[in-house]
Order: C-alpha cells, then structure tokens, then sequence
C-alpha cells in the first residue's frame, strides 16, 4: 500500500503543471529570500521586468532609475515565482507581497529610490489577474483604515522577464548578513472570500458549432509542440471576411476578424486579441513572447511590440494551423 500511495504521488507529481507569476516590491535580494521559503514554491529567479528596450542589464537599469531618456520605460528589479498551486495558491502568494513591503511608495522603497524599485505584479493567467486585483482592493481598504495613501502598484500581464547577473541569484544565501531591509507597512490583508469578478466577456457567444474535433499529426506539431507552419502556406493568411478566430484546440474565441490585418509576413496578424483570450509566455531565451490560448495553452504564435508598419504598434503573429473561423452572419 505504501509503495502504491509513493507511485501514486509520484505519478501526480509529473503531472502537475507549475504556475508562474513575477513580483516586483523593491530590491529583489529580499524578495526572492522571501518567496524561496514558503511551501509550494517550486523555484525563484531575480530578474528584470516592466520594461520596454531589450537587454536590460543591471548597470543599464540603474542608469536609467531617475533618468530615462524618452520613449523608454525602465525595467524594475522582480523576482519570478514558479509554483505548484496543489501545494499552495495565489492568494498565499500575493498575501506575503502586500504584507512585505510599502505599495503605497512610487517609484522606492525605503532608502531605495528610482523606478527600477517600483512595485508591481506582473501575472501570465486570468486567474492571477483576477486574484491581483480583488486582494489589491482589499489591502487598499486596510491600508486606508490605517492612514496610507493610495496603492501604486503595477498590475499588468507579463510580457517580458530577463533573468537578472548570477551574482544576483539567492544573493542572501551566498550573504546571509547582505542588504536586506523591511519596507513592510506592518497592516495585514484582510480575510475575505476568494470570490473574483469575472473578466469583462466579449459581446458575441461562444457557439457550440465551434467544438473541435481531435488534432491531426501536424496540427499537434505545432499546438502542442510550439512549431511553426511555413509562411504564406496556411489557410488564414489572406483571409478577409468577417467573423470570429477560434482556437483550434479547444474552440475558445480568439481574435476578432477587424483586428486582422495584412502585415506581409505570410501569417494571420492582429492588432490585438480578445479580452482575456490569450496568455503571453516569454521565450526561454527572452527574446521573443509566445502567445498561447488563455483557456487550453495552445501555442498561437508570437507577438511582437514596436512595429511601425503595424496599426497599433503591436502584432500577434499566430499560424493558421492554431485557427478555426466562423463567418459574422454565422454569429
């Protein structure tokens, strides 16, 4: 019995799929000291998040904490959290934020002074986001009874996460006496029940004519296994008529056909995604940002940022094959 219960969790344990969410609240020494010891958390990174040029180094980031040059919005120093959320929750998570640090300071914490100190939660799930901002209005309350200002904290999807110097990495542990100061308001969040508004919902329906039938060898190819159709070879490239794009894996809606444009490329390009449709995943390397269906995590494609030639300055490049569509009269 007891080598069936070890198999048993073994087995559950492969299957777990960890969840990741980037906290920024001052200095990530602390930080990731903080998170490193609680129970549920798989692993912790000290990086660099929040900001728009490519890159980002430690030196670079100091250099711009009070003086940024214009166009340029600067990385604040975050620590990424992978966790296993059978082993604990976001809202675990995100109480030790609120309660260890001051989100009521703009751009510092403490001694700590430039936006590269800014507090922020940077979340990759519906969820997360949800959890943010209800335990965000709830601490706001808190910290109202208790004569605070209003919270500045950052809420916003992860787009980008460069993994700070190693030096950096469990700085504390290497240092157990380094820089390590408490910026905490000493004001606990309150209890309440873990009851999120849902996200806003997109005018159209769902419809049932959109289930998916199961994925052929080359389909898989690319949805599972993150690849890449030929430019110019899939059936949505030159689409033009109007509807709605759905995800070919589990038929949640994705993008509308007026955010679709020619971007010359040979893929389906968007000027943006439907709310709360997609989830954006760095790159391993960090240099490119996978988009991938917010309901089942099938890979779309890639979006990229700062494009002149596009409408709105961003474009999700997404293949085809990742696509199903449905006319507007259909809807």
């Amino acid at each position: 019995m007891r080598r069936l219960l070890l198999l048993l969790w073994l087995g559950s344990a492969l299957w777990a799929e960890p969840q990741t969410i980037v906290f920024a609240e001052g200095c990530f020494w602390g930080v990731q000291k903080r998170f490193d010891a609680l129970p549920g958390v798989l692993r912790t990174v000290a990086g660099y998040a929040g900001g728009n040029y490519p890159d980002p180094t430690y030196k670079k980031v100091l250099r711009y904490r009070r003086h940024t040059p214009p166009g340029v919005v600067n990385y604040t120093e975050a620590v990424k959290v992978v966790y296993d959320d059978r082993r604990t929750d976001i809202y675990k998570l995100l109480k030790v934020f609120w309660e260890s640090h001051d989100p009521t300071q703009l751009n510092r914490q403490g001694n700590d002074v430039g936006n590269n100190y800014r507090s922020a939660i940077f979340y990759t799930t519906p969820k997360q986001k949800r959890a943010a901002l209800a335990t965000k209005e709830a601490y706001q309350k808190a910290l109202k009874e208790a004569g605070y200002g209003p919270i500045v904290t950052e809420v916003l999807p992860l787009k980008h996460f460069y993994t700070a110097e190693s030096y950096h990495q469990h700085y504390l542990k290497k240092h157990p006496y380094g820089y390590c100061p408490d910026h905490s308001t000493g004001v606990k969040l309150p209890k309440f029940e873990q009851k999120t508004p849902p996200l806003p919902q997109p005018t159209y329906k769902e419809r049932s004519t959109m289930q998916p039938k199961p994925l052929t060898p080359r389909e898989k190819a690319v949805i599972v296994d993150k690849g890449t159709e030929a430019p110019f070879s899939g059936a949505y490239w030159d689409h033009k008529e109007k509807g709605i794009y759905y995800c070919r894996q589990c038929g949640a809606p994705l993008f509308s056909s007026d955010a679709k444009f020619d971007s010359g490329t040979g893929w389906p390009s968007f000027d943006e995604a439907l709310p709360g449709a997609v989830n954006e995943l760095p790159d391993a390397d960090g240099r490119r940002v996978e988009i991938v269906c917010a309901k089942c995590g099938g890979h779309l494609g890639h979006v990229f940022r700062g494009e002149d030639f596009t409408p709105k300055q961003t474009r999700h490049c997404v293949n085809s094959i990742s696509l199903m569509f449905e006319k507007k009269d259909a809807l």
